[in-house]
């Protein structure tokens, strides 16, 4: 359900292991951040500085960007809302603080914008065989899925030597098929990683 009240949004994360929902009174929507984002689009790139800079030991942001690691993706079965304050949001990126522990879910936005995580190029793997389970899962996705353990090494091999090749042969396509059902099935078992 969409917030009414702008200025009050609750958000949900991971501190210390366990679940809470963090009470936002601020959601401007400017980033502040030298013209990256457009007024409207409802991200608001200080919120997310401050919540991120709250569950890291840095205490300047370039420096609290580096302790962050990209650690699963996934859609939300409901909408949520972003550390940034933004609503709604259906693709989850969970990252995690490697010097302290805690673990934040994101939007996917948000992870590539101020994070520098690619996730964008791995949801579009997603939606592209969901849609058309014939097709390859982008090599970006591939190293995501294989760092993970979500593929293994033979089925990312297979999937790199495979990626631009239209032409399979049955035996391929069954693999490829094979393979595209493991990674959804991971994605809807996480929900919202």
């Amino acid at each position: 359900m969409a917030p009414t009240d702008l200025s009050k949004t609750f958000i949900r994360c991971l501190r210390g292991g366990v679940r809470v929902d963090l009470e936002v009174t601020s959601t401007v929507s400017h980033f502040g951040d030298g013209g990256c984002g457009r007024m409207s689009d409802g991200y608001n790139f200080q919120q997310l500085k401050t919540e991120i800079l709250a569950l890291s030991r840095a205490t300047d942001w370039e420096t609290a960007k580096t302790e962050w690691k990209l650690i699963g993706v996934g859609e939300a079965e409901e909408r949520e809302t972003c550390l940034c304050g933004h609503f709604p949001i259906i693709e989850l990126c969970t990252i995690t603080n490697q010097v302290t522990g805690r673990t934040a879910d994101v939007g996917n936005v948000c992870v590539k914008r101020f994070l520098g995580f690619r996730s964008d190029l791995i949801f579009a793997s997603i939606k592209r065989i969901r849609k058309d389970p014939d097709k390859s899962i982008g090599a970006e996705a591939a190293v995501f899925l294989r760092e993970r353990g979500i593929i293994n090494a033979w089925e990312y091999d297979f999937q790199q030597s495979t990626y631009r090749k239209r032409d399979l042969t049955y035996k391929q396509l069954s693999t490829r098929h094979t393979i595209n059902q493991k990674v959804l099935a991971y994605v809807a078992r996480r929900g919202i990683v």
